[in-house]
């Protein structure tokens, strides 16, 4: 029988996981979102372009954070604070790929 501080320490750690992986994959659109509000960015406007963003921003994004996703299961059997790299990479470095497509590819 788990000790009930015990219970609660992995229950956060679950929840931690699943905030930060669900987050990372939100961050793709509201990411888009964001810059596109603020004028930083317009729409492409022939088809090819728009292929070339669908292709580079959000197809290559959303790999980058399931890539990310996968990785971020070591942050259960990682101690020490190594582990919370892999706890943020899926919310980080989907967000720093994106925007840097984002600003290099598709800036106005």
């Amino acid at each position: 029988i788990w000790h009930r501080g015990k219970r609660m320490k992995h229950v956060s750690k679950i929840l931690a996981f699943l905030v930060v992986n669900a987050a990372g994959f939100m961050s793709v659109p509201l990411c888009f979102i964001l810059v596109t509000k603020l004028g930083l960015l317009t729409m492409p406007r022939e088809d090819l372009e728009l292929e070339a963003f669908k292709t580079q921003f959000m197809h290559g994004t959303y790999m980058t954070w399931l890539a990310c996703a996968v990785f971020s299961v070591a942050y259960f059997f990682i101690k020490g604070k190594e582990r919370l790299f892999f706890l943020w990479a899926p919310l980080v470095v989907p967000v720093s790929y994106g925007l840097y497509v984002l600003f290099t590819r598709f800036s106005s």
